[in-house]
């Protein structure tokens, strides 16, 4: 599965034998976008989304974080994150706190409430990440994570 040969002119859209659906990044674009789709579909019956999912499950790995860093780690827009933010505290979700290191920062925290929906969306969204790597072993996983990770950093400032 994992051993296809990529011919690099055809995911150089320089060259005459470029081909957009032989292009990583096209095909981790579907991937995304359907993994969204499936979560969103899963997590709908219980008034969440993919965003609240990963806002909820950063917040559970670090504790608290400022709205910059929940930016960053859930790749969600700061103006977007900070609307979701304010529904999820509205929806009791969440908590806000201005930072008292720097007035400027508002830190935000999971309630125990969030805490429960976390537990409830963990189970609907494990069976989407179940059957997403069904076929594939260790092995595969791993390399797929270092793929992606040296990708990125090579596309990083």
């Amino acid at each position: 599965m994992l051993h296809d040969k990529i011919q690099r002119d055809t995911i150089d859209p320089t060259k005459k034998d470029f081909d957009y659906e032989s292009t990583p990044f096209y095909n981790m674009v579907r991937l995304t976008a359907l993994y969204h789709q499936r979560v969103d579909a899963s997590l709908k019956p219980i008034g969440m989304d993919s965003s609240r999912w990963r806002i909820l499950i950063v917040l559970t790995k670090m504790e608290q974080a400022t709205i910059t860093q929940l930016s960053k780690e859930s790749v969600i827009k700061i103006s977007t994150i900070a609307k979701i933010i304010q529904r999820m505290t509205a929806d009791g979700l969440v908590e806000t706190k201005t930072c008292t290191e720097d007035a400027r920062s508002t830190k935000v925290f999971v309630t125990e409430y969030g805490a429960e929906k976390v537990e409830v969306m963990r189970g609907k969204v494990g069976k989407i990440v179940r059957q997403a790597y069904l076929d594939m072993d260790d092995e595969e996983l791993a390399a797929i994570n270092q793929i992606t990770k040296a990708i990125h950093d090579n596309l990083s400032p």
